[in-house]
């Protein structure tokens, strides 16, 4: 499975991005991608979405 950094270098980094939990009910960050504190680096991605050309949500999951 895909770990959150892995991500870093294929999106913008003033991109905005919200991480969520795999049920949308826990919001971990919303900001851009260069703000993303490192405790969220090794979580495995669950989905992506593409809101627009700048902004993602992406669902994420504890280690």
């Amino acid at each position: 499975m895909l770990k959150l950094k892995k991500l870093y270098s294929l999106i913008n980094r003033n991109a905005t991005m919200k991480l969520v939990n795999e049920k949308h009910t826990d919001v971990y960050f919303c900001g851009t991608v260069k703000d993303i504190p490192d405790q969220y680096d090794l979580w495995k991605v669950v989905d992506l979405f593409e809101l627009n050309s700048y902004e993602y949500e992406i669902m994420i999951t504890e280690k």
